[in-house]
């Protein structure tokens, strides 16, 4: 921490010798979104195609990249607190949990999250691996959130909502750019640096960064997801080291566009399982890569096509398990429009090879069989009418044939009321379903540790003639999906002359269950935001959410872990075009389970000269050290500090 600190110090003193008044950033680029671009932003996570977020049938909320680089966030997860209506908490230097409309728990299902069209869900756990999902964030162009279901397009599984995240064409990241950041805890340093170039008639970009996130504490006792587990005020086991570097590649014709991409990731994460006696440290080992390619075809005015195919490669190892995974997904849609009204059609064909190894003597998971292959196959179509000049009607349906289950079934209904310019109503109903993973059924507890298997028989331990004493996870029976009926009601409008209030009702009813579903009967709840332009140079925006959750019977204490009330709120502020400031606050309902939760945050941003930039962030300010919500009983949460964060940027 001490290097990086005199590192930036050095660059400081240097800089302000070379220092220049005038920018080269923007302001376009430095100010919040004006109240007539937000009125007229685009969004394509919705539909599958772009549309005017104004007029859209979901519940939408968009983070544009000048929100993002403001925010001073480091991932993807952090960027997520600034979401109304979602559930995020940092349960240690490495670990998140992150739901909609539902509690957050450290194995994120339900929740779909895509960098450039390409599925980051993991198929073989039906989860969402937060420590791995990682690109270069100045990058982003912007974030997509979806809250309530995207089944109807993106499949299974995307039942409570759909992250989109969209990275920048490669002509708008040309030249030299980078980044250098360290904090006084948590994150010992973050380095980047990202190269644009151009040809005749393409563009690229590639980059490469490394973040190592440093060893926290423990909490006291009472605040422990399993109390007494671990030492409390010890050093926690949560460090995590992760390097990566990609590519983005653009080639345009008179009607064709083709896009390829690439990603490589190398990390080691730090974890401490709290089940086991004595409780044990783990070193998560994870290395993969990607290749991305999609063929953008607009053969006429009315028709236009695309072609999608990747590979994902995920190799990790824990201290009693490894897997490899690979996964070929291809993605094909067809669009054709008339008048202001649209047809869309797609299918779908996904293998995912798995392969796995589980060590002897060791307590954890093991799979039977070892190695699968699983396939999966899917397919859509969605109607866009217009059935009156200011009255939409959308309808559509999605196929998909997953290993274990009958055809999963998920149809929407959406009707779009369009008043007059300053007002727009939508009505959605939508069943979505959720698909058991590998994980799930052919998944089993490895108990080779005990001399005796006999002596768990009465928690349903045997003999496997393959893996030895096992329990299984699902337990016995057919595997099964579980299903969400949602119905959910929007308003959005332009409030005075430089407002947007976007709020929604919605109601979820929970039909079926899986073993890998929360047991919950019913979710109700209100999720608002307002984007407000104070002055010019001064933007704000609220959010606030509620959410009403009751549990089944068999699993009340869901109810304990769910969070009814959250707000946040947030200013941009530019002194000029050399200074900015922002402030971000949240807060975080008490839970049987967590107490309530304020957090403040200042940062300061200071234009060098025409290249350089220098940013000071002050993070959860109104507490020394506290510890966020505790859903996972199964690991060990650590304390988020108080902290202060010093960044260095530059672009050439």
């Amino acid at each position: 921490m001490k290097y990086c600190l005199m590192i930036f110090l050095s660059l400081l003193i240097i800089l302000y010798a070379v220092g220049a008044k005038s920018s080269e950033y923007s302001m376009d680029e430095l100010l919040e979104l004006s109240l007539e671009e937000l009125l007229n932003v685009e969004v394509t996570g919705v539909s599958r195609k772009k549309e005017n977020l104004f007029r859209s049938t979901s519940a939408v909320y968009v983070i544009e990249e000048q929100e993002i680089r403001r925010s001073g966030a480091n991932s993807i997860a952090e960027i997520l607190q600034r979401v109304p209506g979602f559930q995020v908490g940092r349960l240690s230097g490495n670990m998140w949990a992150i739901n909609a409309r539902a509690p957050a728990l450290r194995i994120s299902r339900q929740l779909l999250v895509m960098i450039d069209g390409r599925k980051v869900y993991n198929p073989s756990s039906n989860s969402v691996n937060w420590n791995r999902l990682d690109t270069y964030l100045p990058d982003i162009k912007k974030i997509e959130i979806i809250r309530g279901p995207g089944s109807s397009l993106w499949g299974a599984n995307a039942a409570n909502g759909v992250i989109n995240i969209i990275t920048k064409h490669s002509d708008d990241t040309q030249g030299l750019q980078g980044e250098l950041q360290s904090s006084s805890s948590h994150l010992a340093y973050a380095a980047g640096i990202r190269y644009g170039y151009q040809t005749e008639n393409s563009s690229g970009r590639i980059y490469l960064k490394r973040d190592f996130i440093a060893k926290g504490i423990y909490p006291e006792t009472q605040y422990q997801s399993s109390s007494g587990r671990v030492e409390e005020f010890s050093q926690a086991q949560d460090r995590q080291v992760l390097t990566s570097l990609g590519f983005r590649h653009d080639i345009t014709g008179n009607e064709l566009e083709l896009f390829l991409s690439g990603n490589y990731l190398k990390a080691a994460t730090q974890q401490v399982k709290t089940f086991s006696n004595p409780v044990q440290t783990i070193v998560i080992d994870q290395e993969g890569m990607n290749l991305l390619s999609r063929l953008n075809w607009q053969s006429s005015e009315s028709v236009n096509t695309k072609l999608q195919i990747y590979v994902d490669k995920m190799r990790q190892k824990h201290i009693d398990f490894s897997d490899n995974t690979t996964l070929y997904d291809l993605d094909f849609q067809s669009m054709y429009t008339w008048q202001k009204n649209s047809l869309l059609w797609g299918v779908g064909y996904r293998i995912v090879d798995h392969q796995t190894e589980s060590f002897d003597d060791t307590f954890g998971i093991a799979l039977y069989p070892k190695n699968t292959k699983l396939y999966y196959t899917s397919g859509f179509t969605q109607l866009d009418y217009y059935l009156h000049d200011k009255l939409l009607m959308v309808t559509g349906i999605k196929f998909e044939r997953n290993p274990y289950t009958e055809t999963a079934i998920m149809p929407n209904l959406k009707f779009g009321f369009y008043p007059n310019d300053k007002h727009s109503l939508w009505l959605s109903a939508a069943s979505a379903l959720s698909t058991p993973s590998r994980l799930n059924v052919d998944g089993y507890l490895d108990l080779n540790g005990f001399d005796n298997c006999d002596v768990l028989a009465a928690f349903g331990s045997r003999e496997h003639p393959e893996l030895g004493c096992i329990l299984g996870i699902a337990g016995e029976g057919q595997p099964n999906n579980s299903k969400i009926n949602v119905f959910e009601l929007g308003h959005r409008m332009q409030l005075f002359s430089a407002g947007l209030l976007d709020h929604t009702l919605f109601y979820n009813k929970y039909s079926k269950h899986s073993a890998e579903t929360s047991a919950i009967d019913t979710v109700f709840g209100y999720e608002a935001s307002l984007r407000y332009n104070i002055t010019s140079s001064l933007k704000s925006t609220l959010g606030f959410s509620y959410h009403k959750l009751a549990a089944l019977e068999s699993d009340k204490k869901l109810e304990d872990v769910n969070m009814q009330l959250s707000g946040l709120a947030s200013l941009a502020y530019d002194l000029n075009e050399l200074w900015q400031f922002d402030l971000f606050y949240r807060y975080l309902d008490s839970t049987p389970k967590s107490p309530k939760y304020h957090q403040l945050n200042l940062a300061t941003r200071y234009q060098l000269n025409n290249y350089w930039r220098l940013s000071l962030q002050f993070k959860d300010l109104l507490k020394r050290a506290h510890v966020e919500p505790v859903p996972d009983s199964t690991r060990a949460n650590s304390v988020i500090e108080r902290r202060v964060l010093l960044k260095i940027d530059f672009a050439y």
